[in-house]
C-alpha cells in the first residue's frame, strides 16, 4: 500500500474513469492519457498478483506476466522482472502507448524515435533512429512512450534485481513488434540501426 493508502482496486477504478467518454482509442490524445495514467500509477507502488513467465528467446533473466483484471478495461497491466545486469534489448511498440513504473531496483531506460519511415520487419535495410531520452528508473518513478514519440526503448538493469509495472493502451490494430540492433557504444544522438530478425523470431515464435 502506498503512503496515502492508494490501492490496486482504487487505481483500476480511477484509471478506468479516465476513459468513460472514449469510444475510439485511435483518436486519443496519447500524451494526455498516458501521463494521467502515470500520475495515478505513481501513487500506487504495490505489485498486483501476476504469474511471471520467462521467454526462451530472452532467457531466464527477463520475466513478464499479465496482471489478472476481472473486467475488460481500456488498458492492460504487465509486471516485469530483470535479474541484476540483465538487458531487455531495444524494441518498438507500434500503435501502443505505455507508462512504466519502477517498483524495485534501478533500470536505465533509453528511448529512441525513427527519423523517417521504417522498413518492413523482414527487411535487412539499415535505418536511422534518434535517441530521445536516457533515464534512470527507480521505485516510484515513471517513464512514458506513445505511438507518436519515444516509441522504441531498451531497459538495462543495475546491479540489483529490478521489477516494474507496464500500463499500456492499444490504440488500434496490434501490428506486432521487433527488436533492433543498437550499438553498445553510441556516438551522438543519431544511430544507424536495423531490425534484429533473429532475436525477434526467437521471442515471437
Amino acid at each position: 500500500m502506498s503512503a496515502d493508502g492508494y490501492q490496486w482496486d482504487r487505481f483500476v477504478a480511477d484509471a478506468s474513469d479516465l476513459f468513460k467518454d472514449v469510444t475510439d482509442k485511435s483518436s486519443l490524445d496519447d500524451d494526455w492519457f498516458i501521463l494521467q495514467l502515470g500520475a495515478l500509477a505513481a501513487r500506487w507502488p504495490e505489485i498486483p498478483e501476476a504469474k511471471i513467465y520467462f521467454n526462451d528467446g530472452l532467457g531466464p533473466d527477463i520475466g513478464t506476466g499479465p496482471v489478472h483484471m476481472p473486467q475488460k478495461l481500456p488498458f492492460f497491466v504487465l509486471v516485469w522482472t530483470l535479474a541484476p545486469g540483465a538487458v531487455l534489448p531495444a524494441h518498438d511498440h507500434p500503435n501502443y502507448s505505455f507508462c512504466t513504473l519502477g517498483v524495485k531496483g534501478e533500470v536505465r531506460i533509453r528511448n529512441y524515435e525513427s527519423t523517417g519511415s521504417l522498413p518492413d520487419y523482414h527487411s535487412t535495410q539499415s535505418f536511422q533512429v534518434r535517441k530521445t531520452k536516457d533515464q534512470l528508473l527507480t521505485p516510484g518513478k515513471i517513464s512514458t512512450l506513445t505511438r507518436h514519440r519515444d516509441n522504441i526503448h531498451q531497459l538495462d538493469a543495475g546491479r540489483d534485481f529490478a521489477m516494474g509495472i507496464d500500463i499500456g493502451i492499444l490504440h488500434s490494430k496490434d501490428e506486432g513488434f521487433s527488436y533492433l540492433n543498437i550499438p553498445d557504444q553510441e556516438t551522438g544522438s543519431l544511430i544507424t540501426s536495423n531490425w534484429d530478425s533473429v532475436l525477434t523470431r526467437k521471442v515471437r515464435g
